[in-house]
């Protein structure tokens, strides 16, 4: 077994596909959404190297999970369609840099602008207090689909739930799909709770089924 950088990727396919027999590639990373949580939580490193650009080729910005595409109106009838990178959800692993597009800048030691504080924003710790939900009669499962993308909460908002009722004594299924979630996929998460084990017959909402 060897060990390679993952920039010799291509190679080491291109090497492999000679070879007669059964040939394994274990390709070992952190998942980029969870670089970007241990950044936020503080317990990783956070670069103090950052990639801009406002002119991206079609193919950079097919990879690129924080570009966004502006709309600028530059005349009567024209429309500019411009490039920029969103860092709040850039990886920082700076792959899109190594020939992708020649326009790209980066800037070492430089930090985001704050955000202004909302003076017409509400105080959340004066709010009133939330009233107490009326909680289903669950005889007959009760579904639940949440829907997003990756990285936003999807998959915990469904282990929340489904520990929330298990804690109760209730029967509880979820079934989670997350493999698309560091490429800024769809992500979603299927909960069914019932007031016993034995109510629960599937692992999925049926289509158009979802209670809530």
């Amino acid at each position: 077994m060897t060990v390679h950088h993952r920039d010799d990727l291509d190679a080491i396919q291109k090497q492999m596909r000679e070879i007669t027999g059964c040939t394994i590639i274990i390709y070992d990373q952190t998942c980029a959404t969870e670089k970007r949580r241990r950044r936020k939580r503080g317990t990783l490193v956070d670069p103090a190297k950052r990639s801009s650009s406002t002119s991206w080729s079609a193919r950079a910005a097919a990879i690129a999970r924080a570009i966004e595409l502006p709309e600028r109106r530059a005349g009567r009838d024209r429309v500019r369609r411009k490039r920029r990178i969103n860092q709040n959800s850039c990886n920082k692993d700076y792959s899109c840099v190594k020939g992708f597009c020649p326009s790209f800048i980066t800037v070492e030691g430089g930090q985001l602008k704050g955000k202004k504080k909302d003076a017409t924003r509400p105080n959340p710790f004066t709010l009133p207090p939330l009233p107490e939900p009326a909680l289903p009669l669950a005889e007959v499962p009760w579904g639940i689909v949440v829907a997003g993308v990756g990285g936003t909460g999807v998959i915990t908002i469904g282990q929340l739930l489904g520990m929330a009722a298990h804690l109760e004594g209730k029967g509880v299924v979820t079934q989670d799909a997350a493999g698309l979630a560091q490429k800024g996929g769809a992500t979603w998460s299927h909960i069914q709770i019932a007031n016993r084990q034995g109510a629960i017959l599937t692992t999925k909402v049926g289509t158009a089924e979802a209670t809530w």
